[in-house]
């Protein structure tokens, strides 16, 4: 029976992992839930650490920070008691925090996600907590650190390969830092992300910019067309709108 309800909460799970990627909000919150109640009742503290995690994305992908950090802190309090890694929970949390304006928050929680990181060797988390502390070192305007960061994902992607979303992510980053410390950048080399994105993008009907309102901004400032700009806009309107 246990392993039973094991399997239905994996199950579950899973749904809620399919709704989301359909953009179908309420589907993916009640399957979530639903799953989250079963490893409650089976007292399996790691599953259920996951599924706080995974509240934690919802609702930060919904606007509502608060709540995401609650979860993700619940999460990594699970993942303490079983003797888990915490370190993907502690970077996701950074995310939050950083657009609640508290960004030393963020800053510090994001240093302690990259030496856990680090010390794993998981290149391509390290990467993405790179690109994440460049995000924050711009915005900032420390651009050397901006530039330090960035380049480190840019050699590990080298390395392992990525997404067009992940390249674009990155690269974006390394040519703003090197735009603003007046280094020439590859302007060619962007434009063909952009486009090896457009397409990866429509070929597998997923959203664009991954509905981040960040990404376009910083597209805008690279590149200084105001229809990234409008694009933005229109991704916090829409947060604003579903809170």
């Amino acid at each position: 029976i246990l392993n039973d309800k094991h399997a239905i909460g994996a199950s579950k799970r899973g749904l809620s992992m399919i709704y989301a990627s359909r953009g179908e909000n309420e589907k993916q919150r009640e399957y979530l839930e639903f799953a989250m109640n079963i490893f409650k009742e089976v007292d399996d503290k790691n599953l259920l650490a996951i599924c706080h995690h995974d509240f934690g994305l919802f609702h930060t992908a919904n606007g509502d920070y608060d709540k995401s950090i609650n979860y993700f802190k619940r999460s990594i309090e699970l993942r303490h008691q079983v003797g888990k890694t915490i370190d993907v929970s502690i970077m996701a949390m950074a995310y939050p925090y950083y657009i609640k304006g508290e960004v030393d928050k963020s800053l510090n929680y994001l240093e302690e996600a990259l030496k856990l990181f680090e010390d794993r060797k998981v290149k391509m988390r390290i990467s993405t907590t790179c690109i994440y502390l460049a995000e924050i070192y711009l915005s900032k305007c420390d651009y050397n650190n901006a530039l330090k960061y960035s380049e480190r994902a840019v050699k590990i992607t080298s390395e392992i390969g990525g997404s067009p979303l992940a390249q674009i992510m990155i690269y974006i980053y390394y040519f703003i830092s090197q735009k603003y410390l007046d280094i020439d950048y590859n302007k060619a080399k962007l434009h063909e992300i952009i486009e090896n994105n457009y397409i990866y993008s429509k070929n597998n009907k997923i959203s664009l910019y991954d509905d981040d309102f960040i990404l376009p901004y910083r597209l805008y400032e690279l590149l200084e067309d105001t229809s990234y700009l409008e694009t933005a806009y229109n991704q916090i309107q829409e947060l604003a709108d579903n809170l």
